[in-house]
């Protein structure tokens, strides 16, 4: 006979694998909120097409904290999942409705999306289009790509040695960036 702390435990164990898509949204963003800038980009370039909804929440964390490019990678560039008109859309009620101006920028109105169960589901009329991207979210998106694309076909800078100058006694000394003498070069 088993004893009522093992029954507890499987009851206990069965209920908490069926938590509700919001609350686990809700979970995951909350996770995702609390860690580093480096952590969230390190997951981002990890994760694949499988962990789209995840890799949603992390792109609009990273736009939130204004990280849309970094080292040739860019905030959209592994969400292709998201880009083709794939989601049937109906009218929502009334009541529902959310207009884009309801949110400061296209990231909120993406997190509101993604947290009431977008993409497969537009309960508040953010993704008329049924491509899975609420609010000129896409827009946002590709000026990210066209950031990245940017920044790597700028000629990296390269090292210049300062110039040395000789002073009037004698001493060899240089500018530095700030406009301050350095001796000694």
């Amino acid at each position: 006979m088993k004893s009522f702390v093992q029954v507890a435990a499987i009851v206990v164990g069965l209920t908490g694998c069926a938590v509700p898509q919001n609350e686990q949204s809700t979970s995951s963003l909350t996770a995702i909120e609390r860690r580093s800038t480096d952590a969230l980009w390190s997951q981002y370039l990890y994760l694949g097409p499988s962990f789209a909804r995840k890799v949603a929440l992390i792109e609009v964390e990273l736009a939130r904290r204004g990280e849309t490019v970094r080292n040739g990678s860019y905030v959209g560039e592994n969400s292709s999942a998201y880009t083709n008109k794939q989601y049937h859309r109906a009218e929502p009620k009334k009541a529902d409705v959310l207009n884009c101006s309801d949110f400061s920028s296209s990231a909120q109105a993406q997190k509101a999306f993604l947290l009431s169960g977008g993409p497969a589901h537009d309960r508040h009329g953010l993704d008329r289009d049924g491509d899975g991207l609420a609010c000129e979210w896409g827009t946002t998106l590709r000026q990210n790509k066209a950031k990245a694309r940017a920044a790597l076909a700028k000629p990296a800078q390269r090292y210049r040695a300062p110039t040395c100058h000789i002073g009037p006694r004698g001493g060899r000394y240089y500018y530095s960036s700030s406009g301050r003498k350095v001796y000694g070069c």
